[in-house]
């Protein structure tokens, strides 16, 4: 009997420390050396649908050398290292630890992973797919500057797609693993185009792409997708081409095919989240109403069902004609202003951060009008989303702007960007001298248009 429980904690203490090691070794992310760095500070974020995860921090030592551990097991998926200012590097992560060996001085092309076959065929993929980008940008810039025909540039662009998808499909054969095609098919085609911010090619790629383009995801149930960056650009991509050139009852469908293909209930949520933003950027109060009826019987989402509904009571007090909502703002010296006691004609009002180029680059343009404007009657508020004062008043200070400058350090967080549905930067409103909205300029061009008419 003695030696049998002697026996038995034997067998318990091997299977107790052979569980520990196993948790500690599945806690490894990544571990390798970076050429030509030492003794800085490297960290490695993960990606949960649109929000970024920062897994840990460590400083590499002497020879370059570094290993990640995490507190929990870390979901497969898309993980992005990140050497100070100096460079990052993706790589999929499958759940087991990741060798890595690399330089400083060209990271990404000379990376290596001597232990993950999928993190060789993902980088050979990624460079393919970064000389797609460069030969798109070539062919962009060489036929605005030739007057080339719209025939022969879907030509190039049809043959430089092609060669892309032909390389791809080529890395592809050489894998088993699902989660890597899922990744590779996700991002190839024609997601790069967003990336770079470049809308002017959209015209010239087929139309059926778009509607597309999120049939080979096989399966938005799982985890593939949602760990990575790439769901967005996906649905980035499609929306823009959606709400640009479809009609509601497009686009409803469209939704609501994805909607009913999309039984993950996490995932699920992510997308009503990302319809809303969409919805709400384009204050389009049909589809946000469509959005909540559909999703009304699932109780889950009730508390989204709920923000989407006071998404279109405040959207409803901003149409035209509506008057504008009331806030108080200070001015440079600390006093509450309300926009109610400035008394003009007209009123240009807009929301700005000094952070945001589009805002920087309107101020700036509108500034040769202003005089012009000031006499007519009209007045700029410029109601400033920073939340240092320093930072807004060192702007003031070096541009000189000598029309009303608010400022609301609080924005983010006692309700102005809902009240005012300030989805994006620079948001602009006109209204009259009874405060009531006359018109809603969406960029620079509509209000120069405005200015003058």
């Amino acid at each position: 009997m003695f030696s049998f429980i002697k026996f038995h904690k034997f067998i318990l203490s091997l299977l107790y420390f052979s569980l520990i090691s196993l948790i500690l070794q599945s806690q490894i992310i990544i571990e390798g050396k970076i050429t030509g760095l030492s003794n800085i500070d490297i960290s490695v974020v993960a990606y949960n649908g649109d929000n970024i995860l920062n897994i840990g921090e460590v400083k590499l030592n002497s020879k370059g050398e570094f290993s990640f551990k995490t507190k929990k097991k870390q979901p497969n998926g898309i993980y992005t290292l990140y050497a100070q200012n100096l460079f990052q590097l993706d790589f999929i992560y499958l759940g087991k630890a990741i060798e890595l060996n690399t330089n400083a001085e060209k990271p990404a092309s000379n990376a290596e992973f001597p232990s993950s076959k999928e993190n060789v065929l993902y980088h050979e993929f990624y460079k393919s797919r970064n000389q797609y980008i460069a030969l798109l940008s070539y062919i962009k810039q060489n036929t605005e500057l030739e007057n080339i025909p719209d025939s022969i540039i879907h030509r190039l662009i049809e043959t430089a797609s092609n060669n892309f998808v032909a390389s791809t499909q080529t890395i592809l054969k050489q894998t088993n693993n699902l989660q890597l095609k899922n990744i590779i098919n996700a991002i190839a085609y024609p997601t790069p185009l967003i990336e770079q911010h470049d809308t002017s090619l959209y015209q010239k790629f087929k139309k059926p792409v778009f509607i597309q383009m999120l049939a080979d995801t096989n399966n938005l149930n799982t985890t593939h997708l949602y760990n990575t960056p790439f769901l967005a650009y996906k649905f980035n991509l499609l929306y823009y081409d959606l709400l640009q050139n479809e009609s509601n009852s497009t686009i409803k469908n469209i939704s609501s095919n994805i909607l009913i293909s999309i039984t993950n209930t996490e995932i699920k949520l992510y997308y009503i989240k990302f319809l809303t933003n969409y919805f709400k950027q384009t204050e389009n109060i049909e589809l946000l109403a469509w959005l909540s009826n559909t999703i009304q019987l699932e109780q889950q989402f009730s508390e989204q069902i709920n923000k989407i509904q006071l998404s279109i009571k405040t959207i409803e007090k901003l149409q035209i004609g509506s008057i504008f909502p009331q806030h108080n703002f200070i001015n440079i010296k600390s006093d509450s202003i309300s926009i109610s006691t400035i008394h003009s004609k007209h009123k240009i009002i807009i929301f700005w951060s000094s952070d945001c180029p589009h805002c920087t680059e309107l101020l700036k343009t509108i500034n040769k009008y202003y005089p012009e404007l000031k006499k007519k009657g009209i007045e700029i508020v410029a109601i400033s989303l920073d939340e240092s004062k320093l930072h807004w008043a060192e702007f003031l200070m070096r541009t000189k702007y000598t029309w009303i400058n608010l400022n609301d350090k609080t924005a983010y967080f006692d309700g102005l960007l809902e009240k005012y549905q300030i989805t994006y930067t620079p948001k602009i409103y006109i209204i009259d001298n009874e405060n009531r909205i006359i018109y809603k300029p969406k960029d620079k061009n509509q209000l120069l248009i405005w200015v003058n008419k």
